[in-house]
C-alpha cells in the first residue's frame, strides 16, 4: 500500500511534525511537489509530501498525488487549550464551510485512527489529552484519508515534544500491518467521542465516521449510507449514544428503520 503524509506550510504543527519525521528515519529526497521536495522512506511504500496551503483546502489532492492512503499532519485547536493529540476522519455532514463537499464523507480507515490513538495512549508520558473527534472538514478526496493533530493553541504547535511524539507514533504504525477489527458508525454525543470511545477501547471495535448530536438534525438517509459505505472496513453496526441524540430520537428512529446493518444502542453494547 503507498502512503502519503501531508505536510503543510500554513500549519505550524504540520511542519513541527514534518521537521520531527524527517529527524526521526532515514529518508530519501525523491523529485519535488508543489516546489517542495518530496522524501521517500527507503523500504516502506511511504513518501512526505510538502503543500503551500491549509490541508482542508487541498481538494482532489489524490488527484495529483498517487497513493492509497492520506494521513494530514495538523494542528488542531480548542478553545479548552488543553495539550495533547487528535484524530479524526474528514467530511461534511452539512454544508462545506471548511473546505471538502456539502454533505459528502470521504472514505475512513479506522483501524488507523484508532492505532494512532492506542499508540498514544500507551507512550503518553506527558499527561496529555488524547481523543478521536467526530467527523468533519474538509479536504475532499475519492482515497481513504485521516488527520493527524497536535492540539491545541499557538504555545502547543511548534512543541518539539509535541512534534516528536506525534511523528514517532506515526511511523510505527504506519511501517507495520494494521491491527485486524472491526468498525461502527457512531451516531450521537459530544463532538471529541468520549463516549464511544471509552466503551469500545478494550475491544476490537474502532469508530469509523461519527455524527455528534450538534449535526444529528442534518443526516439524511442518503447520509447515513454514505457513512456505512465510506467507513473501512465496512461497518458492523450503527452504535447511538441514545441519550446523546438529544431531540432527534424520532429522527434517528425514522433513518435506520431500513438500516443496512444492524443498529444498536451504546449502553447496551457488548
Amino acid at each position: 500500500m503507498n502512503i502519503a503524509i501531508i505536510s503543510s506550510k500554513a500549519d505550524t504543527a504540520s511542519m513541527n511534525i514534518r521537521h520531527a519525521l524527517l529527524d526521526s528515519a532515514e529518508w530519501q529526497e525523491q523529485g519535488t511537489f508543489q516546489d517542495n521536495p518530496v522524501y521517500t522512506l527507503p523500504g516502506n511504500n511511504i513518501r512526505l509530501y510538502t503543500i503551500g496551503q491549509k490541508h482542508i483546502l487541498a481538494e482532489n489532492l489524490d488527484k495529483q498525488i498517487r497513493a492509497d492512503l492520506f494521513v494530514f499532519v495538523s494542528k488542531h485547536r480548542a478553545e479548552e487549550g488543553r495539550q495533547g493529540f487528535t484524530s479524526h476522519i474528514i467530511g461534511n455532514w452539512g454544508r462545506a464551510e471548511f473546505g471538502g463537499r456539502e454533505k459528502a464523507l470521504v472514505q475512513g480507515p479506522a483501524l488507523y485512527v484508532k492505532a494512532l490513538l492506542k499508540e498514544l495512549e500507551e507512550t503518553n508520558t506527558g499527561n496529555y489529552d488524547i481523543a478521536q473527534e467526530a467527523t468533519h472538514h474538509g479536504p475532499y478526496l475519492d482515497k481513504p484519508a485521516f488527520f493527524a493533530e497536535i492540539g491545541s493553541n499557538e504555545e502547543h504547535w511548534p512543541n518539539p515534544e509535541l512534534g516528536r511524539t506525534m511523528a514517532e507514533t506515526l511511523l510505527k504504525i504506519l511501517t507495520n500491518p494494521v491491527r485486524e477489527g472491526k468498525t461502527i458508525v457512531a451516531l450521537g454525543g459530544p463532538h471529541y467521542l468520549p463516549n464511544f470511545t471509552a466503551k469500545l477501547e478494550h475491544t476490537e471495535y474502532a469508530v469509523g465516521h461519527a455524527c455528534p448530536k450538534h449535526s444529528i438534525s442534518g443526516l439524511t438517509k442518503e447520509l447515513l449510507q454514505q457513512a456505512i459505505d465510506r467507513t473501512i472496513p465496512r461497518p458492523e453496526m450503527v452504535l447511538l449514544d441514545w441519550k446523546g441524540l438529544g431531540p432527534n430520537k424520532d429522527l434517528i428512529r425514522k433513518l435506520t428503520e431500513a438500516c443496512p446493518v444492524p443498529v444498536e444502542r451504546l449502553e447496551r453494547f457488548r
